[in-house]
């Protein structure tokens, strides 16, 4: 919501807003899946194979947040090969916070981790943790 409040200002850089506006808009319409305990948010899920081990689909996940910001995905044949040689990679080089955007709902969360709250946790922190 600071974004909203900050960026959909008529203060704010006009290019800025008139993004910030569209993805208010964005936010607003959506309208929030369920999850229950177990269930995991993960961007990009819908175009992996659902038989695929949640652990791997995590990597998938996070490899493809990784991407977006030097390359589009709507171009690109979906290799999950190569995929999961590139979170492994970031994995490799510590770099994880591309998977702090993948998280599972549970009974007892950790206090607030990163950008989610209540009772989530998140990729990053049970890797960081070894539990993932």
């Amino acid at each position: 919501m600071n974004f909203f409040n900050l960026r959909c200002h008529a203060a704010a850089e006009p290019h800025i807003h008139q993004f910030a506006d569209l993805c208010r808009d964005a936010y607003d319409s959506s309208e929030p899946r369920h999850l229950g305990w177990g269930d995991w948010h993960m961007p990009f899920e819908d175009k992996m194979p659902r038989e695929e081990y949640e652990e791997i689909k995590v990597r998938i996940s996070a490899a493809r947040c990784a991407r977006l910001s030097y390359e589009t995905h709507d171009t690109k044949e979906i290799d999950y090969d190569a995929d999961i040689a590139l979170a492994e990679k970031l994995l490799n080089l510590n770099h994880v916070s591309p998977f702090e955007h993948q998280a599972v709902a549970v009974i007892y969360p950790e206090p607030n981790q990163g950008n989610f709250r209540g009772e989530w946790a998140q990729a990053r922190h049970l890797i960081q943790n070894d539990s993932l």
